[in-house]
C-alpha cells in the first residue's frame, strides 16, 4: 500500500500545492456535459483506493440531455468524490469522458420541478464553481431547448432589529426580472417600491451568484457613496407559479449595518457617502473615540490617546473561543485592544458584512486596553459602546 501511495503521490502534488477552487460558467457546464439526468444516487460502484471511490451508480428517473440505455447508469470520477448521501435525488452532468463532474442538489425531492436546484462541482481539493449556481427544473429545460431562461426574483428589504434580535422586514420591495441567455445579453428589469433613489443610476448592475444562492442589485460600486442591495434565495418558499420565480430576503450590503431610519437619510441627501462608525472605548481613567470607516490601507483611528490619535490596522472579528484583538499601528504595535469574545449567534450575525458592530449594537463589549512602553506591558480593563452611525461627506457631490 505504502508504495502505490508513494507512485501517486507525485501526480497529485501540483494540485495539493495549488488548492485553488475551480470556476466554470453555466453555459459552457451545459456545453461540456454529454448527458443530464435527474436521478437518484445509489452510491459506489467499487470498493473506495487510497484515495476514495473512483465509479458510482445512478437510477436514472429523465433523461434531460444525450441518450441512456436501461434505468441505470455507471459513472466514473472527473475531478472528485460524489460526496452524496445514498438514495438522494439529484441533476447529474456527466462529461464527455462519462465522468460525474457536476450536480444539482434539488431542495425538494418529492417533487423536483417545484424546488430549487444548486449547482456546484465535484473536486477533493477546494470548491467547484459554477456560475451562476441557482436555477429550476422548467429554467433547465428552457436553456436546453432554447439556450436561454427567465427568472423572477422578488421579496422585501431588511433591517436587523436590536430589539427583536432580527432581521426585519421594511416597506421597500424589489421585483428583479431577468433573462439569463448563452450570449450574456439578457434583459434585466429591477423595480423598487417605496425606496426613492437621488443621485444613482436608475437601472443597477445584475450579479448572479455563484457561491451561494444569492443575488446582488448594484447601483453604485465606488467606496464614496456605494449602493448595494444582496438578496438571498430562500429555498423553504419554494417557486411562484410559473416555476421560475424565486422569493427573497434582501438586506443592505454597502452602506453596511445601518438602521432603516439611517437608509433613508442616506438615500436622500446626495452629498453625504460612506457610513462610519464611532464606539467609546472606556477605561477606568479616560474615555477614547473608536473611530470606523472604509477608507483604503486602514480601517479607522482611536482619537485622544496620548493627545492624538492611532491609526487602526486590523480588526478581529467574532469567533468561537478566540481573543480577537483591535491593533493600531503596522507592522508590530504596540497598543491593542483585546476583546474576549463570545460565541456568536450564527442566525443574529447572518445578513451582515460588519458583524462588529451588529453585535456591539446589541451589547457592549468587554476587553482590555494593552499597551507596550519600553519594553512594559500596561493592561487596563475597558469597555466598548457603540455611540453612532455617521455618514462622511461625498467627495464627487456636485462635481
Amino acid at each position: 500500500m505504502m508504495r502505490k501511495l508513494a507512485f501517486f503521490l507525485p501526480l497529485f502534488l501540483p494540485l495539493l500545492l495549488r488548492a485553488e477552487p475551480m470556476h466554470i460558467a453555466f453555459p459552457e457546464m451545459i456545453d461540456k456535459s454529454k448527458t443530464i439526468v435527474l436521478a437518484d444516487f445509489l452510491g459506489p460502484a467499487d470498493s473506495a483506493g487510497p484515495f476514495g471511490h473512483w465509479r458510482w451508480k445512478l437510477k436514472v428517473e429523465q433523461v434531460l440531455k444525450g441518450k441512456v440505455s436501461g434505468d441505470t447508469l455507471i459513472v466514473t470520477r472527473a475531478h472528485g468524490e460524489a460526496y452524496l448521501e445514498k438514495g438522494v435525488c439529484c441533476l447529474a452532468f456527466i462529461n464527455a469522458d462519462g465522468g460525474f463532474e457536476w450536480v444539482g442538489r434539488i431542495s425538494n425531492c418529492g417533487k423536483p420541478e417545484n424546488g430549487i436546484v444548486f449547482l456546484e462541482g465535484f473536486y477533493d481539493y477546494n470548491a467547484y464553481i459554477v456560475a451562476p449556481c441557482t436555477i429550476t427544473m422548467k429554467q433547465l429545460k428552457d436553456y436546453l431547448a432554447t439556450e436561454q431562461y427567465q427568472t423572477t426574483v422578488s421579496g422585501y428589504l431588511h433591517f436587523f432589529s436590536t430589539e427583536t434580535k432580527k432581521m426585519e422586514p421594511s416597506p421597500v420591495h424589489f421585483t428583479i426580472k431577468y433573462t439569463y441567455r448563452k450570449d450574456g445579453k439578457g434583459a434585466t428589469d429591477v423595480q423598487a417600491t417605496n425606496m426613492k433613489l437621488v443621485d444613482f443610476p436608475a437601472r443597477p448592475q445584475l450579479s448572479l451568484g455563484a457561491w451561494e444562492n444569492t443575488i446582488s442589485v448594484i447601483y453604485e460600486s465606488n467606496m464614496v457613496r456605494p449602493l448595494k442591495i444582496e438578496g438571498e434565495i430562500l429555498e423553504a418558499e419554494g417557486l411562484d407559479a410559473s416555476g421560475s420565480g424565486y422569493k427573497a430576503l434582501f438586506w443592505l450590503e454597502e452602506p453596511e449595518e445601518l438602521t432603516e431610519k439611517e437608509f433613508y437619510q442616506f438615500l436622500a441627501d446626495p452629498s453625504v457617502g460612506y457610513a462610519s462608525y464611532e464606539v467609546d472605548v472606556i477605561t477606568k481613567e479616560n474615555t477614547y473615540v473608536l473611530r470606523l470607516d472604509e477608507e483604503y490601507g486602514r480601517i479607522g483611528d482611536m482619537h485622544g490617546y496620548g493627545g492624538g490619535k492611532r491609526e487602526i490596522h486590523r480588526l478581529g472579528s467574532p469567533e468561537a473561543d478566540r481573543k480577537e484583538t483591535i491593533e493600531f499601528g503596522w507592522p508590530d504595535p504596540d497598543l491593542y485592544i483585546e476583546l474576549d469574545q463570545r460565541e456568536p449567534d450564527r442566525e443574529k450575525l447572518k445578513y451582515s458584512s460588519n458583524r462588529f458592530i451588529r453585535d456591539l449594537r446589541i451589547k457592549p463589549f468587554e476587553g482590555t486596553l494593552v499597551s507596550k512602553t519600553g519594553g512594559k506591558e500596561q493592561r487596563r480593563p475597558c469597555t466598548l459602546v457603540y455611540r453612532k452611525t455617521k455618514f462622511e461627506p461625498n467627495a464627487n457631490f456636485g462635481k
